[in-house]
Order: C-alpha cells, then sequence, then structure tokens
C-alpha cells in the first residue's frame, strides 16, 4: 500500500495507518521472542514518558519523542537503506507503541514530523 507523502496526508488516511500498524503489531510473529516486560527491547514503551532533558534540549514533545524512537529502533531507520524497521520481538511491550502514536497524533494531527 503506497502512503500518502506527510503533509498531504489527510486524518483519515493517517487513521487508517494507524489501525493498519495496530494489526499488524498485534499479529506479529509468535517465532518472535515474546517481549511483555521492561527488559524488553521495546520496555520502554510499557511506562512511556517523554525524556526530560532531551525536551529540554528540543523543545518539542515531537521532536522529542522521535529522539526516543531512534534510540530504540536506531537513527537510520528512516535514512538508509529499504525504510523497513526490523521488529525483533511480539508481545505488549511492542504493541504499546501503537497507542503512543495515537496519543501524539491526536495531540498533534498537523505535525508532518509525526505523520511520517
Amino acid at each position: 500500500m503506497p502512503y500518502p507523502p506527510p503533509e498531504k496526508a489527510s486524518p483519515d488516511e493517517i487513521c487508517n495507518i494507524l489501525t493498519k500498524l495496530e494489526v499488524l503489531l498485534t499479529d506479529l510473529p509468535f517465532q518472535l521472542p515474546r517481549g511483555d516486560d521492561f527488559d524488553s527491547k521495546y520496555g520502554t514503551f510499557l511506562a512511556f514518558t517523554l525524556d526530560e532533558d532531551i525536551l529540554e534540549k528540543t523543545g518539542d514533545e515531537v521532536a522529542t519523542l522521535g529522539e526516543q524512537l531512534e534510540r530504540v529502533f536506531g537513527w537510520q531507520s528512516r535514512t538508509t537503506g529499504d525504510n523497513i524497521i526490523p521488529i525483533v520481538e511480539h508481545g505488549e511491550a511492542i504493541y504499546t507503541l501503537h497507542s503512543i502514536l495515537v496519543e501524539f497524533y491526536t495531540r498533534f494531527q498537523d505535525n508532518n514530523v509525526l505523520k511520517k
């Protein structure tokens, strides 16, 4: 499914993308290790809060979220290669990412960086 450029994506298109993400995160292969606790690679999502030091540096909540996601997924995720972010675990920790993105999108619907 080709995605529209962030600046042209309608709220309905973004909601559809978030819904698809939820399905994909729910249906990750069971062959992947299960990550349901704070020891998971994605454990930071379970009790997610914005890092105050990064927020102070950036002065922007979406930029702070972006930097925190880069810490988890790697900064090269969107800048090099095929833009595919490998998911290495299934379970509650990675699934929680969906609710974080929905919360931020609800608050910052016009932010093209967040849409991206």
